[in-house]
């Protein structure tokens, strides 16, 4: 049991890096990314569909994501490249640090939209190659909606 926990945690971390480094990075279209770069900066609050009950913060400047999650091991640095052209919009995130070491200097793919004031991301383990397919859970993806603050 604590063995499934712990790989739970450390999932849970992956998968959290994955989601904000993917939204962070210029790539793809120039002024799309830009704009949609821009669109991100700023502190986001909110949950995991699915996930553990609690809050979740993000806060986006520059090219550059922190997350904490709702366990106090749960949290990351990292970098995101957007490719807004993609439908969904689609970002690559390299984790720079968090709380699980085995995914520092991993990429994750992450899928995301922004409707008002919110932002819905899905998100696969790092160093899962393949891109999630939609923003329902699902096994292997996380999904995650903000709230700007």
């Amino acid at each position: 049991m604590v063995l499934n926990m712990k790989t739970n945690l450390n999932l849970n971390l992956t998968l959290a890096a994955v989601f904000a480094l993917a939204l962070f990075s210029c790539g793809g279209c120039a002024s799309t990314t830009k704009h949609d770069l821009s669109t991100l900066q700023g502190t986001w609050i909110g949950h995991e569909v699915d996930g553990p009950p609690g809050e979740c913060r993000m806060t986006i400047s520059g090219e550059s994501v922190k997350f904490k999650g709702v366990r106090q091991e749960e949290w990351y640095a990292a970098r995101l490249t957007l490719t807004p052209s993609t439908s969904p919009k689609q970002a690559d995130c390299l984790v720079e640090d968090c709380g699980a070491p085995q995914y520092i200097h991993k990429m994750a793919k992450v899928i995301y939209k922004t409707e008002g004031k919110t932002l819905t991301l899905a998100g696969n383990e790092p160093g899962n190659e393949a891109v999630p397919t939609g923003f329902e859970p699902n096994v292997g993806a996380r999904v995650f909606v903000f709230t700007r603050q």
